[in-house]
């Protein structure tokens, strides 16, 4: 009955901020698949599925808090090189959790984005 996971969607209050995030830090290639809404925004794509970044004026439930709590609210991308991401988060800037050893079967990195919502990349556990 279930294909998967179509897209997920952000709140964003600076879409600025969150274009360099995404696209200069972390890399996601911005689909051309968006229509022109009457409110702007971003959507992306993240292997077979969308990141759509929507702007509104109050931002994200937690209210711009950067803090990393891996219990909040979040979505998570499977990424192919754990040491390439990682790279890319300490070029950009980007505080992050790294945890390479949890009660999980993966590698797993936390960070947020400039509005504070939270992102999980994973990677199977290395050894």
């Amino acid at each position: 009955m279930y294909e998967g996971i179509h897209h997920v969607s952000l709140l964003v209050r600076d879409l600025t901020a969150a274009k360099v995030f995404y696209e200069d830090v972390l890399g996601f290639n911005v689909s051309s698949e968006r229509p022109e809404f009457n409110f702007p925004g971003e959507w992306y794509r993240i292997g077979s599925t969308q990141l759509h970044l929507i702007v509104h004026e109050t931002g994200s439930a937690r209210r711009n808090s950067t803090a990393i709590d891996s219990r909040d609210g979040h979505f998570a991308v499977r990424v192919k090189n754990m040491s390439e991401l990682i790279l890319r988060l300490e070029k950009g800037g980007a505080v992050y959790k790294d945890t390479p050893r949890n009660k999980t079967p993966w590698h797993q990195v936390f960070v947020s984005d400039p509005d504070g919502n939270l992102i999980e990349f994973n990677a199977p556990a290395s050894g």
